[in-house]
């Protein structure tokens, strides 16, 4: 099948204007005529010469289409509904626990005089356990488990800012 469109081509049409007497010319004057283009366009199906069939028959038939379509349109536009974001939660307020007795005022000088001790801290701030994990044989040892016992922090907080308990490692040194 071949898809047959006319021509929509405008038509220029000359107008010729009337000469008075003798010596005068005429006047003439150019003026486009233009026709609608789609008053004049078809389209139509024709069959390729060679493809084409005789007889004839009954039939029946149905159909269906779709378009797409374009417009302007007015008026007040509004919001769809449409349900809300969940507000964001408020930031965090979390923090581990914080040393506040005994003040760190010097750093450690040499490994050797650092002790590890893993400790729980409780709700208040005070140390409820004490394992250590670095130590040294003698009365500096006895010294240093006996010391982290006296450690006090500020306990730490949960996302809403309530303590909590909390364990974690503290390393410090004996002078």
């Amino acid at each position: 099948m071949v898809l047959v469109v006319s021509d929509p081509t405008p038509v220029f049409v000359d107008l010729v204007g009337g000469g008075g007497g003798g010596g005068g010319h005429a006047a003439r004057a150019a003026h486009v005529v233009r026709r609608d283009p789609f008053a004049e366009m078809s389209i139509g199906m024709e069959t390729p010469p060679g493809q084409e069939t005789g007889g004839s028959g009954e039939g029946v038939g149905g159909g269906r289409g779709g378009g797409i379509g374009f417009g302007d349109g007015g008026g007040i536009a509004t919001r769809a509904a449409v349900p809300d974001a969940p507000a964001p939660p408020p930031p965090s307020r979390a923090r581990a626990a914080k040393l506040i007795f005994p003040a760190r005022d010097r750093d450690v000088e040499s490994d050797d005089d650092l002790f590890v001790a893993r400790i729980t801290v409780d709700t208040d701030g005070a140390v409820v356990a004490v394992h250590m994990v670095t130590t040294h044989p003698g009365v500096r040892g006895d010294q240093a488990a006996s010391a982290i016992w006296t450690f006090r922090y500020a306990p730490a907080l949960d996302d809403a800012g309530v303590a909590v308990r909390s364990t974690f490692e503290q390393p410090f040194q004996i002078r």
